[in-house]
This record gives C-alpha cells, structure tokens and sequence, in this order.
C-alpha cells in the first residue's frame, strides 16, 4: 500500500509516479525467476507477445480502429512513434500473470484462455482511471470507449491461448502475489480517485 500512499498524496507522486516503469519490469522478472521450470520457447513465446502487443497498440494510436481514439503520455518512458516501449512488457506481464491465475484452477485450455481474458479486462477496467489520472495515456473526450474492452478481451485471448500452447503453466505463487499486490495497487488507487 505504501505505493499507493505515492500516488495519492500530492507531495510523493512527483517521486512514485515515475517508478511505475521500473516497478512493472522488477515485478514481472521476479516472478518469472521465480517459475519451477521454464524453457527458451516460454521466454520466446513471451517476447513475441511483447512485440506484437507493442505494434497492435501502434496501429491502435496511429488509426484509432482497435482499441478506440487515445494516446500516450510521458509516465510510461520512452518509445518509438508515439508508443512507450513498456507497453510490450506490460502485454508479456498482463498475460503471464493472467494465465498463471487461470492455469492454476482450470485444466482445460480455451475454458483457462477465457478467464485469463476476463481478468485482463477487469485489470484494464480498474487500470484505466488511473491511466489517465497520471498520463499514462489519454482518451480522446476522457471517454473510455466499449471497443477498448472488446479488443482487450479478443488480444488477450488470443495471446493466452499462444502462451499455453507453447508453456505447461504451473501455479508460480510468487507470481500470484505480486499480481495480486498490482491489482491492490491501482484498485486503491483507482478508489481514491472516485470517492475522494
């Protein structure tokens, strides 16, 4: 919590608020260290994810067809075309995570690529307040468009199912608990937005 007590007070934010890059890249490498077993092909897979996530989001700024009419600003570092490279590793982190959750109740592949892209989109659901609260990025007239959760879910289905063709997922607690304590984050964050 002590991350959200940095965005939510004015006085820290200048301080918490461009940490974000770092504390996304930290919390995925810690928790792939953290797998039993992983191959090449898993780390492969996982950057594939990345670089078309990277250039599904370029296509969504530069036409606005895919995820609707937004773009990005400073808090998320550098990138290329208008696009942060942190972007591709918060696909490989969504989709990491989300599977882990998913693969560790539900056996059956589709059925498990379904919940992971369910928990993708409540992710971005309670991500994107606070997105535009710090400029991450922005939507054209601050209105979050239905198409941006239909693409959400369609993408990180679509990426699950590559994941768990190409990686037998084995519940990684540590993984689960720092997901978990991302989602506490920007849900803490997310309600100090609304009511406060």
């Amino acid at each position: 919590m002590v991350g959200a007590i940095g965005f939510i007070i004015p006085q820290l934010r200048l301080f918490f608020v461009p940490l974000t890059p770092i504390i996304i890249l930290a919390s995925l490498i810690a928790s792939i260290a953290f797998e039993k077993k992983i191959a090449f092909r898993t780390i492969a897979t996982l950057v594939c994810i990345g670089v078309m996530g990277f250039f599904l989001e370029y296509a969504g700024v530069k036409t606005g067809k895919i995820f609707g009419i937004y773009s990005y600003g400073k808090t998320l570092g550098p990138g290329w075309g208008s696009v942060p490279y942190l972007i591709g590793i918060n696909w490989i982190a969504i989709i990491y995570f989300a599977n882990n959750w998913s693969k560790s109740y539900i056996k059956n592949n589709i059925l498990a690529a379904l919940v992971a892209a369910l928990i993708a989109v409540g992710y971005d659901f309670i991500l994107e307040p606070v997105a535009m609260a710090y400029d991450f990025w922005s939507w054209k007239y601050h209105n979050i468009p239905m198409q941006n959760y239909i693409a959400w879910f369609g993408i990180s289905f679509l990426f699950s199912l590559l994941y768990q063709s190409m990686h037998k997922v084995i519940k990684n607690k540590f993984a689960s608990g720092m997901f978990l304590l991302q989602v506490l984050l920007f849900a803490a964050i997310y309600a100090s937005l609304k009511f406060f």
